[in-house]
């Protein structure tokens, strides 16, 4: 069975945008979220490092059904 999901960039977006585009994604049917752990961005400059953790927390009280991964 195929998963549509949604791919959350931890290093290329802040916490808050991250959380916004997640909720967007659940109202537009996405199925599932893949995020990663990292705790150090790609990039030296205009990077994030999120708390992967935290961010996953925050995330699942704001949404309803979407199925929530990190690699």
């Amino acid at each position: 069975m195929t998963e549509i999901g949604y791919w959350a960039s931890q290093e290329q977006y802040s916490m808050q945008q991250l959380i916004d585009f997640v909720k967007e994604a659940e109202k537009a049917g996405f199925e599932s979220t893949l995020t990663s752990d990292h705790f150090h961005p790609w990039s030296h400059t205009n990077g994030h490092g999120n708390f992967t953790w935290v961010w996953i927390s925050a995330v699942s009280e704001r949404t309803k059904f979407i199925q929530l991964h990190s690699f």
